[in-house]
């Protein structure tokens, strides 16, 4: 009899809770039959209101102030509480925020690593940077308040390129990416870049698909701290945050009106991006409360579960649920925890099936097969299931029994895997880590190299414009590797073969030049030797007076300077009494206006005619007022003319720049 009745009080239980389940149950299908389009006239609905949407936004927020070497990057004193109101207005609007502060170097790259593993197939991604930013050669990077910069060369290696964030963004493939950069600080030391004074940030060259960034102003400038709380951008961002429009657009369109107002119209916000995901994307949306009522019961029938499979069927059914990380939670509780899980009264309700899971039957003390039965259900453990199959082949719950196998071995192979994919995302997250690295540091062996590049192209430059031989062997010491080497030595022995054709050429001029002069004196020394033969030739060879007297009466000189023959008709005129070579002669022939000019060359015979040997000092009529030997006749080629000589009455050419001794007369036969 007390058996009976203990079985009826457990039965009794049974009824109750399952009836509790039917009415859960109830509610879910009278949700989902009125929120099913076309089952009824209208939806059920009261308006729209602020819910939570199921939606995975994930934001990075960081704040550096605390700048720990002033003389490159001073302290400021906003972007800490900038982040700090950033990150608490995120959370307001149901992102899960990474809040991170005075980050160092290798804090920033181990929060940007752990905020790009969480963003994947994230519905919105969002990064938030207040404090020193800085651009070289079009890149823009943030500083980390251990950055030490002493040159442009360093920024690249103590700051983080945004590009690194953009990289991630990219890979999680979220569907909205969002990149605020409160970073356009001024700085000591953008304007002693040999790029020059880069203020500001550049514009961005690079973005992945469905990505807005913001600057707190436009490329090129720089954004005030301001005197609160927040910098000026942030704090316009904060008020548009309490503003009716709380679309991207709306928001970014308040805070530049603010950020225009607070600066005086000198600073305005940038914005960068597709215009339709400025106008999709809502910082706050509504959703039907009727589905969040579903979602609600749904968990709220199995928030006590002590069974994964519960748990594991709400993410299925909601992966992005309101409730995701306290089932995630649950499920990691309940397989790590030792003690054998207690079958739930009822299982957790599946909405697309609607199926309950019965309790287990009570066991008779009289039916020790269901007594052995209740032991192996309790425990959940498959070597009692394998007792009771090998205790009981052919039992009334083998099926059952091998039903809870296939879950456990589901569950093994389930647990197997997530181990193996967790074990291939770390190693690739390490392998994806290692190549950043090697990457850095194929680009910093890049830049080595192309500084030591630069270096050895300007000083080869320097040495062609210096253009001697020391200057060549200088490079060749400093670069022996150089590829301009070979023409580095090549230039040497050019200098060396010009140096000693110039000495050469120079000897033999100034040996030339001797030679010059020593046939200038020996020519000299004939001319006074000849000059003494010659004189006293012609007083040996002195014609007698009536010979003088002859010559007296057939030339005879003109007032207007001319020399008349009274034999031949010619009319003659003496050029000047110096050394003139034949061009010199022609010139002055042209340009002799002596009794009205017209004169020209004398040819060979008229020349002779002059001749008188024994007559004056050169054998020609005293008028003829002359101490040369020879005069100037007609031209004979291009390069000779003829010319008589009075030394010996014979004609013969001569080169036309000879001069020594030579003379000009002109000559015009009369009538004119």
């Amino acid at each position: 009899m007390g058996c009976r009745s203990r079985m009826f009080g457990d039965d009794k239980e049974l009824m109750l809770k399952l009836a509790e389940s039917i009415r859960i149950m109830a509610v879910l299908l009278i949700a989902m039959i009125l929120l099913e389009p076309g089952l009824t006239g209208t939806p059920l609905s009261t308006g729209a209101i602020a819910a939570p949407t199921g939606e995975r936004r994930i934001a990075l927020v960081i704040g550096n102030g605390a700048y720990q070497y002033p003389d490159n990057l001073p302290a400021l004193p906003n972007p800490v509480h900038d982040a700090e109101d950033i990150a608490e207005a995120l959370r307001g609007f149901g992102f899960e925020v990474i809040e991170r502060k005075n980050q160092t170097l290798e804090g920033m790259n181990q929060t940007i690593a752990d905020f790009g593993s969480r963003i994947g197939g994230s519905d919105a991604a969002l990064f938030y940077f207040a404090g020193h930013g800085i651009q070289v050669k079009n890149q823009n990077y943030l500083m980390p308040v251990d950055a030490k910069i002493d040159s442009e060369a360093a920024v690249p290696y103590k700051g983080i390129n945004v590009n690194q964030i953009l990289d991630e963004m990219d890979n999680g493939k979220s569907r909205a990416n969002i990149v605020m950069l409160d970073a356009c600080r001024n700085n000591p030391i953008s304007g002693k870049f040999r790029s020059g004074k880069a203020r500001g940030l550049a514009s961005p060259g690079f973005a992945p698909k469905g990505t807005v960034i913001v600057y707190a102003t436009d490329p090129g400038n720089t954004a005030a701290d301001g005197d609160g709380r927040n910098g000026i951008f942030t704090a316009g961002l904060l008020t548009a945050f309490k503003g009716k429009d709380l679309s991207l657009d709306g928001v970014l369109t308040v805070a530049s009106e603010e950020v225009d107002r607070a600066s005086g119209k000198t600073q305005t916000p940038y914005i960068n991006g597709p215009k339709l995901l400025q106008k999709s994307f809502h910082f706050r949306v509504t959703v039907d409360p009727g589905r969040g009522e579903i979602e609600k019961t749904f968990w709220t029938s199995i928030e006590r579960s002590s069974d994964v499979a519960d748990f594991e069927a709400y993410l299925r059914k909601y992966p992005k649920g309101s409730y995701r990380e306290l089932a995630e939670n649950q499920i990691r509780r309940l397989k790590a925890s030792s003690k054998p899980a207690t079958p739930a009264p009822v299982a957790a309700p599946q909405p697309a099936a609607l199926s309950v899971v019965l309790p287990v039957a009570p066991a008779k003390s009289e039916d020790p097969e269901t007594q052995f039965w209740n032991e192996v259900k309790a425990s959940g453990a498959g070597e009692y299931l394998d007792a009771y199959l090998k205790q009981y082949p052919k039992g009334k719950y083998v099926s059952l029994a091998r039903i809870e196998l296939k879950k456990l071995d589901e569950r093994k192979k389930a647990e197997e895997a997530r181990e193996k994919e967790e074990q291939r995302q770390a190693a690739e997250k390490l392998k994806a880590e290692q190549a950043r690295k090697e990457a850095a540091q194929k680009q910093a062996a890049e830049q080595l190299e192309a500084k030591k590049a630069r270096a050895e192209q300007e000083a080869w430059e320097q040495a062609k414009s210096d253009n001697t031989s020391a200057a060549y062997a200088n490079f060749q010491k400093r670069y022996p590797g150089s590829q301009f080497v070979a023409l580095a030595q090549a230039a040497q022995q050019k200098i060396v073969r010009e140096t000693a054709e110039r000495e050469k050429q120079e000897a033999a001029r100034k040996k030339s030049e001797a030679l010059k002069q020593e046939q200038l004196a020996q020519e000299a020394a004939e001319r006074k030797k000849q000059a003494a033969e010659e004189k006293a030739k012609e007083e040996a060879a002195r014609p007698s007076a009536s010979v003088v007297d002859v010559a007296k009466t057939r030339f005879t000189a003109t007032a207007n300077g001319t020399i008349s023959d009274s034999q031949t008709g010619l009319e003659w005129v003496v050029g000047p009494d110096k050394d003139t070579n034949y061009a010199q002669a022609e010139q002055w022939v042209a340009a002799c206006t002596v009794a009205g000019g017209g004169w020209r060359m004398p040819t060979k015979a008229e020349l002779k005619i002059l001749y008188q040997k024994g007559i004056g000092t050169r054998n020609m009529d005293l008028a003829f007022k002359t101490t040369g030997w020879w005069v100037w006749g007609e031209s004979r080629d291009s390069s000779s003319a003829w010319r008589f000589g009075f030394f010996d009455g014979n004609e013969g050419w001569l080169d036309r720049s000879g001069s020594n001794n030579g003379r000009v007369f002109g000559v015009w036969s009369r009538p004119r």
